[in-house]
């Protein structure tokens, strides 16, 4: 499923009545976000995944798409931050930010 979120500078408005109401799907049935925010041109950087402690699948789900795609990638464990993604961890949903 693909969701698309405002408001989360005035505060995680958009992510957070999502979280608080999840329709059409469940929280249950979510076994993970993935953020993309600030999307940018990497030139040669890696691409920062914050918050990949939020699940032990994280790191090596994102080491393998290093792997695949010759793209690397760095795994950041405790960054939840404050964008989108932290709406859900708060409720126990894994999530990360790209």
């Amino acid at each position: 499923m693909f969701v698309a979120f405002s408001a989360e500078e005035a505060g995680l408005l958009g992510s957070r009545h999502y979280a608080e109401h999840p329709r059409p799907a469940p929280l249950e049935g979510i076994v993970g976000v993935i953020n993309l925010d600030s999307v940018e041109r990497l030139e040669d950087q890696p691409i920062s995944v914050l918050a990949t402690g939020s699940a032990m699948e994280w790191p090596f789900v994102f080491r393998g798409v290093s792997a695949v795609t010759g793209i690397p990638s760095e795994n950041i464990a405790g960054a939840a931050g404050a964008s989108d993604q932290r709406s859900f961890i708060e409720r126990g949903v894994p999530g990360v930010q790209i």
